[in-house]
């Protein structure tokens, strides 16, 4: 008896994988829909543009047949609307297929309805009309008209009127009077043509700066920690009991911090009049205990001296220590707009150079106390003496030589993708003597040094994702993989989207977005600020010096994706993560510097007046814009 029952268990079993096969044939899943892993991100009303829309993934069982068309019902409502594809990298790491990347998709069909419409069902079609999945009962969110939205492109358009209208002011100038030179160098200017647009940047971080909670920019508080640990004198990290590298800091600085820690990521979290009261009530306890840094090992703490300084200076004068991180902001903001100046000394802002700085981004980030600001401005000195030194046509002076190496071994050392400014000081050995070629190289060896330094001292959390050595061979011996990744990262739309909005400013942790025609319109001004600073340029001096800086501002560029490649992306990932748009600024200002201002005649002081009427209207168009969104996001 148990033979034969073993035997008919034996043949149910058969038939029940016999069956179970057959209605996974392709033929049979066209009657009957199978469950393959599916998310709908998001389904909203648009009544402003009267449409409806939908985006999310879709992985069928079999990769051959992907989603073509949803059928859309419900409430009302009933379309077939094509699919369009949408790549997808979080999708393979998130179910674990590696041919999952095409999995997105999205769509958007005309729908009139004057409330939102209740839940809908969707069901997806592949291109013979067989159903791969569907999904029921899905929740519509209504968008909110947006009004106003006007006012962004009435200030893009006004800006290009006003940069049109110059151009055509500085012809009819030329037409009139001859263009006398005047002797002094193409870069040179009083101190108001510097004074101005520095003193512009830093009242707008200012402004943003009184309205944004302490530790709102990106990995602040760590960078806070770290210029703490140089105030004491440390400035190479140590090594906890858990191996992880950090430092020690006053509990005072640490219970201050805690007040903040809600807000990064979480939008919704709000920030209320008691708890900045008590924030600022937290003095220096003179008791320390060990805080975990490691992300800010591999800096150069020399961006760290003013805010550490302002540190030190509210610690020892009894101040709240509200007081000394307030003064850190300002001390880090203050001293990269005198650099700044220094800059602009030597070479004359062109409108596209002062677009860059008056960037929502841009200003968010001078406004913190992290390195973000005093990198622009340590940067922009450095290209302006060395171009300087260039039109000037003679031999830099040793001073010079060493000044520019001290600022790129400052910047590089915090932003190791600028490696290609290293160039500076070598390009500035002339003629060639052995001090001079030691002065020049130096800068890189200094780095090189630090480099190791910091990889052999700074210790991260175990993880089991490979090193960055270990990395680097992989790909050194498949380097067509690293051109895969790469080409799938630039052209994937939802990233290439994302990097232009964060390019412009999306605020806090990434978790602050400016109303959506503030981007467009941001595209519109630095696209006409780019076209008016090239139609002015003075290309009679001579191309080298733009050329050699076109290729520093490249090749700082494409060393962005490749060093998140190694430091961040794990091996297995389809595109390269943890790049943000913010990463190419400095890249931004390279190219910048690379366009040749301050003509010598007549329409110099219309070109003048032009740059500073854009960047005041630029400067005022930020503030607007940015200081309701962030009254919204953090005290709404």
């Amino acid at each position: 008896m148990e033979r034969i029952s073993a035997l008919a268990v034996r043949w149910i079993a058969l038939v029940l994988w016999v069956l179970a096969a057959a209605m996974s044939a392709p033929g049979a899943a066209r009657t009957s829909p199978a469950n393959p892993p599916l998310a709908v991100d998001s389904l909203v009303h648009d009544p402003d543009r009267g449409e409806l829309r939908g985006e999310g993934w879709l992985v069928p069982a079999n990769p051959a047949r992907q989603a073509a068309r949803v059928q859309v019902d419900g409430a009302g409502v009933s379309a077939l609307v094509e699919l369009d594809p949408v790549r997808r990298p979080d999708v393979p790491q998130a179910i674990g297929r590696a041919d999952a990347l095409e999995a997105g998709w999205r769509f958007r069909t005309a729908l009139e309805v004057p409330g939102p419409p209740g839940p809908l069902n969707l069901r997806f079609l592949d291109a013979d009309g067989a159903v791969l999945a569907e999904v029921a009962s899905v929740a519509v969110a209504q968008v909110a008209i947006q009004h106003g939205a006007q006012r962004h492109w009435i200030v893009a358009w006004a800006m290009l009127v006003v940069l049109a209208a110059g151009l055509v002011l500085r012809h009819l100038r030329l037409r009139r009077l001859a263009a006398p030179t005047t002797g002094r160098l193409d870069g040179e200017g009083g101190p108001s043509t510097a004074l101005i647009p520095a003193a512009i940047v830093l009242a707008c971080a200012v402004v943003v700066g009184a309205i944004a909670p302490p530790f709102q920019s990106p990995d602040e508080f760590d960078h806070v920690e770290r210029a703490y640990f140089l105030s004491k004198g440390q400035w190479l990290l140590t090594t906890s009991s858990r191996q992880v590298s950090g430092g020690w800091v006053d509990d005072g600085l640490v219970d201050y911090m805690n007040h903040f820690e809600s807000l990064p990521f979480k939008a919704e979290q709000r920030i209320d009049r008691e708890q900045l009261l008590a924030s600022q009530e937290v003095a220096w306890q003179g008791t320390h205990r060990f805080a975990e840094a490691p992300g800010t090992g591999y800096y150069l703490p020399l961006v760290y001296l003013p805010q550490a300084v302002a540190l030190a200076l509210g610690e020892r004068a009894g101040a709240s220590v509200d007081a000394g991180y307030r003064l850190a902001r300002l001390a880090s903001g203050v001293v990269a707009a005198l650099l700044l100046f220094a800059a602009f000394r030597r070479w004359r802002p062109s409108a596209f150079a002062m677009a860059l700085l008056l960037m929502p981004m841009t200003v968010f980030q001078w406004a913190g106390a992290g390195i973000d600001a005093l990198s622009i401005g340590a940067s922009c000195l450095a290209l302006s003496l060395w171009l300087e030194s260039e039109r000037s046509g003679t031999a830099p002076s040793a001073r010079r030589i060493v000044g520019v190496a001290l600022l790129v071994v400052a910047v590089v050392g915090c932003r190791i993708h600028l490696a290609p400014l290293l160039l500076l000081p070598v390009l500035m050995l002339r003629p060639l003597r052995p001090h001079r070629i030691a002065l020049g190289l130096l800068p890189a060896l200094v780095v090189s040094a630090w480099v190791v330094i910091a990889l052999a001292s700074t210790r991260h959390p175990h993880l089991a994702e490979l090193s960055t050595m270990d990395k680097l061979l992989i790909y050194a011996g498949d380097p067509a993989s690293v051109l895969e990744r790469l080409w799938a990262t630039v052209t994937t739309a939802n990233l290439t989207a994302f990097y232009g909005r964060s390019f412009v400013g999306v605020l806090g942790w990434l978790d602050t977005a400016l109303p959506a025609a503030t981007y467009a319109a941001w595209g519109m001004l630095l696209g006409s600020a780019l076209a008016w600073s090239v139609a002015v340029a003075d290309w009679g001096r001579g191309l080298v010096a733009p050329a050699l800086a076109l290729v520093m501002a490249v090749a700082s560029a494409l060393m962005v994706p490749l060093m998140l490649l190694l430091m961040w992306t794990p091996i297995d990932a389809p595109v390269i993560d943890g790049i943000q748009g913010r990463y190419f600024l400095l890249p931004a200002l390279v190219l910048a510097m690379a366009i040749p201002t301050g003509r010598d005649d007549p329409a110099r002081s219309i070109d003048s007046g032009v740059v500073l009427l854009f960047s005041c209207v630029t400067a005022l168009y930020t503030l607007l814009v940015t200081l309701p969104v962030l009254v919204a996001r953090y005290y709404g």
